[in-house]
């Protein structure tokens, strides 16, 4: 004799009524209902021997049955009364506990598998930026072209496979402004914790004046740039994972490297990135 199990997709109520039929079931049987049976075959068979050689009369026989019976309508009356119990308090207030629980497992396990993959910064320190100057052919003003070798280090806990990227740029303050896909690029290998990755663009700035001068104008040159880092946790990982977004801007003022993004420049720059990635998804949608 088992106790009674839950069905493969049962509703609220059926998982309520047979988690409160199996805790009435260990509750009153203890867990051995066979025990309880081999308990009740005893009493019968203590009567009847009683009754064949014992002496006993047909009334005291009888009587020793209807306490044998009433201890099996006991039984049924405790397993009732807890049965209803547990379906009405016991059993709803343990499938709560039992869901916080998952919950808070998952989310643990969610931190958890945060805190070991790659995590990637923006470096400073390593980074290079550079202007040069050169007069195209036939050109009235002199063209700036500014390099950019950003590094991003692995701060996280975990190695990144196969890294890739995409950068975003928008120079805030044309009229109008305007996002562009900067560069794309995927690689292969790896880049192990504290290790970093370069990623390197070039764009063109004319200058303010004609007839050769070099001159950039400090308040109208300043690009915001947003670089996107995706990776794989191993070389056979089937899972793309993505870095958080890492938002840049250039100015002029500190022109050796790019510094955080204040909210003004993410209020300009960022709907027409977000838009021009919304434009791009839907051309590689299938038609």
């Amino acid at each position: 004799m088992q106790s009674p199990s839950a069905s493969s997709n049962p509703s609220y109520f059926s998982r309520t009524a047979l988690r409160a039929i199996n805790e009435t079931w260990s509750l009153v049987f203890a867990n051995h209902p066979w025990t309880v049976c081999v308990g009740v075959t005893i009493a019968g068979l203590a009567i009847f021997l009683q009754r064949s050689y014992g002496g006993q009369s047909t009334q005291q026989m009888k009587e020793a049955l209807v306490s044998a019976a009433w201890v099996i309508v006991a039984y049924g009356a405790v397993f009732v009364f807890t049965f209803l119990f547990h379906f009405l308090y016991l059993s709803p207030k343990h499938q709560l506990t039992d869901v916080e629980n998952r919950l808070v497992e998952a989310e643990k396990q969610k931190i958890e598998s945060a805190a070991l993959k790659p995590d990637f910064f923006y470096q400073g320190n390593g980074s290079e930026i550079s202007i040069q100057w050169r007069m195209p052919p036939g050109a009235a003003r002199a063209l700036a072209v500014i390099t950019f070798l950003l590094r991003f280090e692995n701060r996280g806990q975990a190695t990144a496979y196969n890294i890739g990227s995409k950068l975003y740029g928008c120079w805030i303050h044309d009229d109008p402004p305007r996002a562009v896909l900067i560069d794309q690029v995927n690689s292969v290998g790896r880049t192990a914790v504290s290790e970093s990755k370069n990623l390197g663009f070039s764009a063109d700035r004319k200058s303010e004046r004609p007839t050769g001068t070099h001159i950039l104008n400090i308040h109208k040159n300043i690009l915001v740039v947003l670089v996107e880092i995706s990776f794989r946790l191993g070389l056979d990982d089937p899972v793309i994972h993505h870095n958080a977004p890492i938002w840049l801007t250039w100015t002029l003022a500190v022109r050796d490297r790019m510094t955080d993004s204040t909210e003004t420049d993410l209020s300009i720059a960022k709907p027409l990135i977000d838009d021009l990635k919304l434009q791009a998804s839907a051309r590689e949608r299938p038609s």
